[in-house]
């Protein structure tokens, strides 16, 4: 829901706090690989309405999660979109190099 909100111009704050509220249920249940994604909800909230320090620290959240419990498509996607605001094309190919590689190790491609 928090991506519908984001998508369609909702409130930044209303669409944040329905990814935030997401996050706190997956938490509650332990659910690591769903609180990757939550964090991406998150970053992809964030980033929408311009918080890109936000939407980044959001996107290392759910990197750090991903490889905890072993997600390498989240993992994957979570590289993803830690190179949407970097401006380095060096660093963006070598997070896209590592996203590659965590999709072909999931078989996500």
């Amino acid at each position: 829901m928090s991506s519908i909100h984001g998508a369609a111009g909702a409130d930044p704050a209303a669409a944040l706090k329905q990814a935030r509220q997401a996050l706190a249920i997956f938490e509650s249940l332990g659910e690591l690989r769903w609180q990757a994604r939550a964090w991406l909800r998150q970053f992809d909230v964030l980033s929408n309405f311009g918080r890109t320090a936000e939407a980044d620290q959001a996107a290392e959240r759910s990197l750090a999660l991903a490889r905890q419990c072993h997600s390498r498509r989240d993992e994957g996607n979570a590289l993803n979109c830690l190179t949407f605001h970097l401006t380095d094309v060096g660093g963006r190919t070598a997070l896209l190099r590592q996203a590659l590689a965590a999709y072909e190790a999931a078989a996500s491609l």
